[in-house]
């Protein structure tokens, strides 16, 4: 009986496990710190400003390449697939996206074009179950007029404008696979594939975490508290699930790491930007990566963990 109860709490933090593997990213001043116990490593990452261009990481291996031509690469939560979006428009003005296999020796690539002018893709990210993808679309900053779903499988995009309204800044999908999340910073709305409105939560606070705002089992999501704190909800019933307390010098939240833990960045020291792994008590029990701090601002970086 004391052994399965040691194991069970083993299972429940991020145990350090094997000898850390220092893994410095092209092309800019971070490094990463990884074990063979850890449940999420670096798959991608962008650098923003500058010259916007992405990375992708060679499956099983700790290399990683640019994708000179892409503007944003994001490996699917299984691992098995990437979607990229070209920097560059096509001959109608159109974005045009790339959808293809992320394991050694896949060659199934999809290629197909995404929103055309006057509109433009914003962010976007995947489902839970790896089979489709949500994108922002705005016709300028600041002017928000709905967004794109995408098959996965097929490759088919389909458009969906919604209310000027709303100007929601953050689309993305629920848990279930069958709503969509949008956010405008003040109010949270889930909404068919076809954009009629289901349900809305108010007084919640902005998302963090973007499209990992929500936990690994789905039954939670998380916001900024209005005092500062990280504020955790129910998905299925909208109540308070908790608070995470943020230490002094604040902290941004990026990801889930398990059910019970957070990837967050932090400053330390005024100079030095961490990622690091933390309880939903405000404990750090893990440093994944650290970047000078004027090194990560200049580059506009943002690093994407996927599960191993």
């Amino acid at each position: 009986m004391l052994i399965s109860a040691l194991v069970i709490a083993m299972a429940a933090v991020p145990f350090p496990i094997g000898k850390v593997t220092e893994i410095h990213l092209p092309g800019t001043e971070v490094t990463v710190y990884e074990r063979s116990s850890d449940l999420k490593v670096v798959t991608s990452y962008y650098r923003g400003k500058k010259r916007p261009n992405a990375f992708l990481r060679a499956p099983g291996t700790d290399t990683f390449k640019e994708q000179a031509d892409k503007w944003r690469v994001a490996v699917s939560p299984d691992g098995m697939r990437v979607m990229a979006v070209n920097n560059l428009l096509d001959e109608r003005d159109c974005e045009t996206f790339q959808i293809y296999g992320h394991q050694v020796g896949s060659i199934r690539s999809l290629d197909f074009p995404g929103i055309c002018a006057p509109y433009h893709g914003g962010w976007f990210g995947w489902s839970s179950d790896s089979e489709k993808i949500a994108q922002l679309v705005f016709i300028e900053e600041g002017q928000r007029s709905g967004f794109l779903t995408i098959d996965a499988d097929t490759a088919k995009a389909t458009f969906v404008k919604m209310p000027k309204s709303w100007n929601d800044f953050r689309y993305m999908w629920a848990p279930d696979g069958k709503q969509l999340l949008a956010s405008d910073g003040k109010t949270i709305r889930f909404v068919s594939p076809d954009g009629k409105l289901k349900r809305t939560l108010k007084g919640k606070g902005p998302l963090l975490a973007a499209e990992h705002t929500f936990s690994p089992k789905g039954d939670r999501f998380v916001t900024a508290c209005p005092d500062f704190d990280v504020c955790l909800w129910s998905v299925k019933t909208g109540k308070a699930a908790g608070v995470v307390p943020v230490p002094k010098g604040g902290m941004t939240v990026h990801d889930w790491w398990d059910d019970d833990h957070l990837i967050v960045s932090r400053v330390r020291g005024d100079k030095v930007k961490e990622f690091v792994v933390m309880t939903l008590k405000g404990k750090v029990t893990r440093v994944l990566a650290d970047v000078p701090k004027k090194s990560y601002d200049a580059d506009g970086l943002e690093l994407e963990f996927t599960r191993r």
